[in-house]
């Protein structure tokens, strides 16, 4: 009887060890926490014990991550975190700290680490405060605890407002909605970039002035924008950038429409502009599925049209693309001046071996002004 009373509590034993073995180990070795540009700050044991400006400035999170202008609940002791110093070697590395993220509280969690340097969680921008953060990490639902080994967590991120974005390649492509041609343009954002840090950015906002002169901003647009059935004419787009501590706006970009509306012309005039100082880059779409030059010589692939407008006005064709929507990538080439392809850009086709497509936006860049006559007749 008493055996079996022993092995009942031995089994209870293991029982409830198990439960609270499962969660997240979690190592730092001791210059672990860096500047934005890989310099130690200070030891972790200072980042544990807080810092008079703010602290304590290691915070641990279950479940979620809050803005890094609040401090939301840290989680510590209280639930479950246990801090020890300790000699670990893992990986050709020695870890000194260790936090236990143990318990059924953490079962099948994610906990998540931000450290700080400056400040902690200013709620208004802040040039000298800087975080750094993991991405979120599993803990076990099991007996076995995950392990987390951090030897280097930059604080790269700034508090200050983004850095100013951009507008980046505009997609210009014609739609047959019934038994007429409709315009469709895709807007794309370039995130903007400086030298004093990451800068995070929560959304994206597209102040658009179309070509009858209004005005309408998108909110929330993601990384681009797509206008349906857009008007035909003179645009002028510029992107927003916002976060917890403010907006950034970016340059105009004008843009001219090629297409749009009912097509009832068989001939279009391509002009390619090169100014002093410029880049000579323009952007056009070709309307016709059969296309033929001034001259009536068919034209099929990207090595053809750049025959065609080489042989017209000054200089030559420096680089030739289009934005390929499978890839999401920019694909196009770089030319001399005797057409000989130089570098290829996100392929490994030759210009000869692609076709044209009707209603592709091509974005191909000059040395020299440029006028190419196209129709879709011989």
């Amino acid at each position: 009887m008493l055996r079996k009373i022993f092995l009942l509590f031995l089994g209870v034993l293991i029982l409830s060890q198990s439960v609270f073995a499962a969660g997240l180990y979690v190592y730092f070795t001791q210059d672990a926490i860096k500047d934005k540009d890989g310099g130690n700050i200070t030891p972790v044991t200072d980042y544990h014990d807080g810092g008079a400006d703010g602290g304590p400035k290691l915070q641990l999170y279950k479940g979620s991550l809050p803005a890094p202008n609040q401090v939301g609940s840290p989680i510590g002791a209280a639930a479950g975190v246990a801090y020890s110093s300790i000699t670990i070697v893992e990986g050709g590395k020695t870890y000194k700290y260790q936090y236990d993220c143990l318990g059924s509280g953490f079962n099948g969690t994610k906990v998540y680490i931000r450290v700080w340097k400056g400040t902690v969680c200013p709620t208004t921008a802040n040039p000298s405060s800087y975080y750094g953060k993991t991405d979120d990490n599993a803990s076990s639902g099991t007996a076995t605890p995950n392990d987390k080994w951090i030897s280097e967590l930059k604080t790269e991120y700034q508090c200050q407002k983004p850095y100013a974005p951009s507008i980046g390649n505009i997609d210009e492509a014609l739609n047959r909605v019934g038994n007429s041609l409709e315009a469709e343009l895709v807007v794309h954002i370039n995130p903007g970039s400086g030298s004093e840090g990451l800068r995070e950015v929560t959304s994206y906002d597209l102040i658009v002035t179309f070509p009858d002169s209004s005005v309408q901003t998108f909110t929330n647009v993601g990384s681009s924008k797509t206008l349906s059935d857009a008007q035909t004419g003179h645009y002028v787009f510029k992107a927003v950038a916002n976060n917890w501590w403010g907006s950034t706006e970016g340059p105009e970009k004008p843009y001219d429409t090629l297409g749009g509306g009912t097509i009832t012309t068989d001939e279009i005039t391509i002009t390619l502009n090169k100014i002093e100082g410029g880049m000579g880059i323009n952007n056009f779409g070709i309307p016709f599925s059969t296309v033929y030059d001034a001259g009536g010589t068919q034209i099929f692939t990207i090595r053809d049209l750049v025959t065609a407008i080489n042989a017209t006005g000054e200089g030559y064709v420096a680089t030739c693309g289009f934005w390929d929507a499978a890839q999401q990538k920019e694909v196009g080439f770089t030319f001399d001046q005797d057409a000989t392809v130089l570098n290829k850009v996100n392929t490994e086709e030759n210009p000869e071996n692609i076709n044209l497509s009707r209603a592709m936006g091509y974005q191909v860049s000059v040395t020299g002004n440029k006028s190419l006559k196209l129709k879709n007749y011989n």
